[in-house]
């Protein structure tokens, strides 16, 4: 029996974590900017977000093992609880006086680990929830919640931060606890309930996830994908910044390249990706191979045009014409079966931000060497990518969304 799409309940879901993710994201924006205030020492400022980072990669990895064991529901509920309790703790604490740096790091590292491992959570709930061929539509919307999360989340912080030092965290648990409400609702939903017997050893189990990028071409190709969707926007921004900086660039004008793709982002999410999906979407497997390959012609254009509007109006292209990208990506739900989701899209993740932690210095010694040519590197990358898609059958014959469901009977029938 065909599966049909529940999607009252992704709504509710969507938006408890559209709630929790936006203020979270504010929180986690002001904490360490609270550390420096409080220790007046940038060292304990990068502790703390240091300490988030090493939360996030935590919760990520175990979010994905253990959404393959154990209810979703459950977790998702146990993670958003801990998140919630983490901001009370850290509001608490800045109200009483004794926000010394350790209990900052620790709280730090608690919020990160909480909410990634009920993020990561929820991307295998979704497709328990969500049938082949409505995963772009729903990928389509928890693309524009996360352009909104990146706009909105700092300037949130900030803002709530210099009206009161509490308060981006009193907002972020009252989200979390209306988020909670949210998830109760989702309680009677049957489809993340369900549980997966553990097969082999347990290492065997946990590591399955990480063996499949190198057994099955097809994840292999995806993982290329991600590593690549990755270090493009990480390395893009990383090269701009530091090559208007070098080049005496006012700041404020060098502020205008994250908010402007941002921007263009979030208008690629909410109205070009909509408008794709409309009507006759095209076949996902050579559109895609189109896209990356017209995207790599933009950053090269980035890297020649040796000007800071072409930069930042390309930009902005860039990153609205990348969110085009999101129909292939949700393809990797819809061919992971549905008891490894979590840890293959843990796994995915983890290749997809893997590159942030390396992009800030391999930018410097880019643009040390090459100045803004160095953004030829990342056409470059784009390119390759391009070509996985183009060599790897699964991946280029990725037919329209409609067709996915007799697309995935074929590949399932033929092994």
């Amino acid at each position: 029996m065909a599966k049909t799409t529940d999607w009252r309940s992704f709504d509710r879901l969507l938006l408890a974590f559209t709630l929790s993710s936006a203020t979270t994201a504010g929180a986690e924006f002001a904490l360490p900017l609270v550390a420096m205030s409080s220790t007046q020492s940038v060292a304990w400022m990068a502790a703390v977000a240091t300490s988030m980072v090493v939360g996030t990669l935590i919760g990520d990895a175990c979010g994905g093992l253990l959404a393959d064991t154990l209810p979703k529901w459950r977790l998702m509920a146990i993670g958003t609880a801990a998140e919630t309790f983490a901001l009370v703790a850290i509001s608490v604490t800045l109200l009483l006086g004794h926000a010394s740096a350790a209990v900052l790091v620790t709280l730090g590292f608690a919020l990160a680990a909480s909410g990634s491992l009920s993020s990561s959570t929820e991307s295998a709930a979704v497709r328990s929830l969500v049938a082949d061929e409505d995963l772009p539509r729903a990928g389509q919307r928890r693309q524009a919640r996360a352009f909104v999360t990146t706009l909105l989340g700092p300037a949130l912080g900030g803002g709530l931060l210099t009206v009161a030092t509490p308060l981006p965290f009193l907002v972020a648990a009252a989200a979390g606890m209306a988020a909670l409400g949210l998830l109760g609702l989702l309680r009677g939903a049957a489809q993340l309930h369900t549980r997966t017997a553990r097969e082999g050893s347990p290492a065997t189990f946990a590591l399955a996830g990480v063996r499949a990028v190198f057994t099955d071409s097809t994840l292999g190709g995806f993982g290329i994908l991600m590593v690549v969707l990755g270090a493009v926007p990480a390395l893009l921004l990383a090269v701009s910044t530091y090559s208007m900086a070098r080049n005496d660039v006012p700041p404020w004008a060098i502020s205008l390249l994250p908010t402007a793709a941002g921007a263009g982002g979030l208008a690629g999410a909410l109205l070009l990706l909509p408008l794709l999906l409309k009507s006759r979407p095209p076949k996902v497997g050579p559109f895609s191979i189109g896209m990356l390959l017209t995207l790599g012609a933009i950053v090269g254009m980035m890297g020649m045009l040796n000007s800071i509007p072409w930069l930042i109006a390309l930009a902005v292209i860039f990153t609205a014409g990348i969110t085009l990208i999101n129909p292939l990506l949700s393809f990797l739900m819809a061919y992971v079966p549905e008891d490894r989701q979590g840890r293959v899209l843990s796994t995915m993740t983890l290749l997809n931000s893997a590159p942030g932690f390396v992009a800030p210095a391999l930018a410097s010694v880019l643009v040390a060497s090459y100045d803004l040519h160095a953004l030829l590197a990342c056409a470059l990358l784009l390119f390759a990518a391009a070509t996985v898609v183009l060599l790897v059958p699964t991946l280029r014959r990725i037919p329209a969304p409609a067709e996915w469901p007799d697309y995935m009977g074929q590949l399932r029938t033929h092994g």
